[in-house]
């Protein structure tokens, strides 16, 4: 288990948590890919799409880009609009599964973006890779509420 330490041996600047937040993502990253494919790494060239649902529909693409950057380096954010107001849904895509697997597991069903449910994280009908795990984690998400598509590769 990754553990932080406490804020109070963390330095106050930008530059010294920047390093300490990419340090972590590794750890983090390396340690998921370990777990997940047993040691291999995963080398993709194509880019991995999430379907983000129950977002505060105040948030703006920075909002979205700040959470999930933690999870790995986000390529796109793109809030869902209709008629200029945000619809609560969101795509965000990273350049690996891993990224976008690490971002799954850390916010499905886990964190309320100020809104009484849970973010809703999933992996896009029209992505470019999907990882085993999100294969699993998609069919799961459709038994359990049948309006959310099941990927099928």
């Amino acid at each position: 288990m990754i553990r932080r330490p406490p804020r109070s041996t963390l330095s106050s600047s930008s530059a010294a948590s920047d390093v300490y937040k990419r340090q972590y993502q590794r750890r983090v990253r390396v340690l998921y890919c370990s777990i997940v494919t047993n040691n291999t790494s995963i080398m993709t060239a194509q880019e991995a799409k999430l379907f983000v649902g129950q977002l505060n529909q105040k948030a703006t693409e920075e909002d979205v880009r700040q959470l999930f950057n933690f999870y790995g380096e986000v390529r796109h954010v793109n809030i869902v609009r209709k008629n200029g107001e945000s619809t609560g849904s969101a795509f965000v895509t990273y350049p690996s599964s891993v990224e976008a697997d690490a971002a799954i597991l850390a916010l499905h069903n886990k964190y309320n973006m100020e809104r009484e449910r849970p973010l809703q994280v999933s992996y896009a009908m029209r992505t470019g890779v999907v990882s085993p795990f999100g294969l699993a984690h998609s069919e799961k998400v459709s038994n359990e509420n049948p309006s959310n598509p099941k990927l099928s590769r």
